[in-house]
């Protein structure tokens, strides 16, 4: 595509240069060249190693190549980092359902059931995420019960 063309042919000016490489790994991860996108990640996170849009990023293509207990531990150490944050929950979930282990998935759903963001009780934004976990998890329990 000419977006992949013309990240290449910036990075390929000056690997230095942050928003080429980034886009770069972008573009192989869409383009299923997950070996390559997943070395960029490696090469930005040494620059860059508390860069959470990195490391979600890196989670989410570790993911899409199967890798899915080093996703899993991805998503752990993000979680860890910012509790607050229910996108890297959300995605463990889905995650784990791709590696076969409902239990584990409905049991991270659950977790964001009871999820706070801090706001005050019952926020309308603690109810919309809560609300789209327990729709998902129902979703994903009624498609592995079929």
């Amino acid at each position: 595509s000419l977006a992949s063309r013309l990240y290449q042919a910036a990075f390929d000016r000056d690997a230095a240069h942050f928003p080429s490489e980034l886009g770069l790994a972008r573009m192989r991860a869409v383009r299923l060249d997950y070996t390559g996108a997943l070395d960029l990640y490696g090469d930005l996170l040494e620059q860059f190693p508390t860069s959470y849009r990195l490391l979600i990023d890196q989670a989410r293509t570790t993911a899409w190549d199967k890798q899915y207990e080093k996703a899993l531990d991805l998503y752990d150490a993000l979680i860890a980092r910012n509790e607050q944050n229910p996108i890297p929950v959300m995605e463990k979930a889905r995650v784990a359902l791709w590696n076969q282990d409902i239990a584990l998935s409905m049991a991270t759903y659950d977790a964001l059931v009871d999820w706070s963001d801090g706001c005050e009780e019952g926020s309308v934004a603690t109810r919309r995420i809560q609300l789209a976990a327990a729709l998902e998890a129902r979703a994903k329990w009624l498609v592995w019960h079929r």
